[in-house]
């Protein structure tokens, strides 16, 4: 799977931040996205988590942030954050 159009690290004392865009993405995309962003991007251990299943053995997370904004013609559903007991 592709990550984003062109993810930007750079080193900030001695820590590595990745910043990247999605951007025109096709509904099922999305909704994958979403899906991603809800349950494995919604705390630090899922993030940390997900990166070594991505091969990245070694860091840990220490604050992960989604945004997600769509243009007014957009008209996918967006996904709901469900609480956590």
């Amino acid at each position: 799977m592709k990550i984003g159009s062109r993810p930007e690290i750079t080193a900030n004392c001695g820590s590595l931040v990745i910043e990247n865009v999605f951007t025109n993405l096709e509904p099922a995309s999305f909704q994958k996205f979403q899906l991603v962003a809800a349950t494995a991007l919604s705390t630090n251990e899922g993030a940390t988590a997900f990166l070594e299943q991505a091969g990245l053995e070694g860091f840990t997370v220490t604050k992960v942030t989604v945004a997600l904004w769509r243009t007014p013609q957009c008209r996918r559903p967006a996904l709901r954050p469900t609480r956590r007991p």
